[in-house]
C-alpha cells in the first residue's frame, strides 16, 4: 500500500476594522480637512489540495468592503487566487 495523501484543508478567516480619521486635501492653495469614518469588512475562504507528496495546489477567494462616511470613498473588491507548489 502506497503513501496516503492528506485530505484537502479548508481555511476561512474574517476581519472587521473601524477607523476614524481626518483626511486633508489641498484645494487651490488652501488645506481643507474632512472628518471621515471608515469600516472595513473582509472574508476569505481557501482550499489546499495535495495532489501527491510533491504537489500542492491552493485556491482562495477574498471579499473586501470599505464603508465610508464619504460615499465616494466606499469600495468593494473580489479577489481570486490560484497557486501551485512543487517540492522536490
Amino acid at each position: 500500500m502506497g503513501p496516503t495523501r492528506p485530505p484537502p484543508r479548508v481555511t476561512a478567516a474574517s476581519d472587521d476594522s473601524f477607523v476614524v480619521g481626518r483626511a486633508f486635501a489641498r484645494v487651490l492653495g488652501a488645506v481643507v480637512g474632512t472628518d471621515r469614518a471608515d469600516r472595513t469588512l473582509s472574508a476569505k475562504l481557501g482550499l489546499d489540495y495535495h495532489l501527491s507528496k510533491n504537489w500542492l495546489f491552493t485556491f482562495a477567494y477574498e471579499y473586501q468592503q470599505r464603508l465610508s462616511s464619504e460615499g465616494d470613498e466606499s469600495m468593494s473588491r473580489n479577489r481570486v487566487s490560484i497557486g501551485a507548489k512543487l517540492r522536490f
